[in-house]
């Protein structure tokens, strides 16, 4: 599960962000037990604000993560799909991710520079409980990579060879490169961690590719096709079943839906997905990563979960996503409604603003806005502009 993600000089945030899972003497369903004692990780994280604030930046943090360390990049692509603050500036961007995995706390930290990575760092933390009872921290260096010049933990990982790191692109993830050329079970489970995220954007704002494989997996899946149409059902679509077609080889490849609609004499009728409605189509094609999340206890990032979509079915998915989850999957979110922010608690919402006098974006957490309390209104606050992150309208 993922804790704590920093970046910095990253698309329009300039300064250091940081987004937190954590959060202490939380009971409630929603949250999860951590490794490290008496904290809990939240199961879901939301970011609201207005139009172009960055929400969508911030959950390209993860998106880049997910492509650099699963290896998700092509082998003919030698450059890093990752932009700096208005591009141009002679900066670093740097990232950083704490999560769990494998009942074991990872930190990963990654600074990148025109193309090629300056530095890369991987760490390992575990709990341990000492004969007085009490329990102790332990952080093993795994490794550290400063632009060419790599150094192993040898206890941890062995069988490398200095000269094996000669082979090692300047663009590309040290995580992967280790998954691909030795047999370590621990990177194989974070080098996967990350390629399994679910995503509803990828880095290069190809929707029709990942409409594409949405509607492979369903076509592979039959468990998933029907646990997507009795959720459609219940959302109140119209929407009783669905059957995906495909045609074509290789490049010709094309995968097709069918809906079905029920006549009420027995009888159905289909439709093309394509003459659904607008929010049919984004919720269709919302839940395909939302379930595969929910039953193999992945990551899902949902950017503005909330398009098409009547505010209450936003409540309803996220609601479904809490209590379906097992304590192993997360449900990460932008929107621009507002109506879910009774529905979390302050821990989980994160407030996105841009400063328009410098175009630069920042975030922070509601639970951290000076006077809140927790058992407040925060919808109405947040209506109010009390709490920032809300549209200037000046028409």
């Amino acid at each position: 599960m993922i804790r704590v993600i920093e970046f910095e000089n990253f698309y329009s945030f300039k300064g250091r962000q940081e987004v937190s899972f954590l959060a202490t003497n939380k009971k409630d369903y929603s949250y999860t037990q951590s490794i490290e004692p008496n904290v809990q990780i939240s199961k879901v994280m939301s970011f609201i604000g207005p139009n172009a604030s960055g929400k969508t930046n911030a959950l390209r943090a993860l998106g880049f993560l997910s492509y650099f360390i699963g290896g998700k990049y092509p082998e003919n692509i030698d450059t890093i799909p990752c932009s700096k603050f208005f591009d141009g500036n002679n900066e670093s961007s740097i990232l950083k991710i704490d999560f769990e995995v494998n009942d074991q706390i990872f930190v990963y930290s990654l600074e990148i520079s025109d193309n090629q990575v300056n530095e890369e760092i991987l760490n390992r933390i575990t709990y341990i409980k000492k004969s007085t009872g009490k329990i102790g921290k332990k952080t093993d260096k795994i490794f550290k990579r400063e632009k060419d010049l790599v150094t192993i933990n040898k206890n941890i990982i062995k069988g490398t060879h200095k000269s094996a790191f000669d082979h090692l692109r300047n663009e590309r993830s040290l995580i992967h490169f280790l998954n691909i050329n030795y047999n370590i079970d621990f990177i194989e489970v974070i080098s996967k961690y990350f390629l399994n995220m679910q995503f509803n954007f990828d880095e290069q704002g190809r929707e029709e590719v990942i409409q594409f494989y949405t509607l492979k997996k369903y076509d592979e899946d039959r468990d998933a096709r029907r646990k997507v149409s009795d959720l459609l059902t219940k959302l109140g679509t119209g929407v009783t079943s669905f059957k995906t077609t495909k045609s074509g080889k290789g490049r010709m490849l094309q995968y097709n839906a069918e809906m079905y609609h029920s006549l009420g004499d027995g009888n159905n009728a289909h439709l093309p997905l394509r003459y659904e409605s607008r929010g049919t189509q984004k919720l269709f094609f919302n839940l395909s990563p939302l379930i595969y999340a929910l039953n193999k206890d992945k990551v899902v990032v949902l950017d503005e979960l909330e398009t098409g979509l009547h505010s209450e079915i936003l409540n309803n998915l996220i609601d479904y996503f809490i209590e379906e989850s097992n304590g192993k999957s997360q449900l990460i979110f932008s929107s621009n409604y507002h109506n879910f922010i009774n529905l979390l608690n302050p821990q989980q919402i994160h407030l996105c603003e841009k400063n328009i006098s410098n175009s630069k974006s920042f975030l922070y957490r509601m639970d951290k806005i000076e006077g809140i309390r927790p058992d407040g209104n925060h919808r109405k606050k947040y209506l109010s502009g009390k709490y920032g992150a809300f549209p200037i309208n000046e028409i």
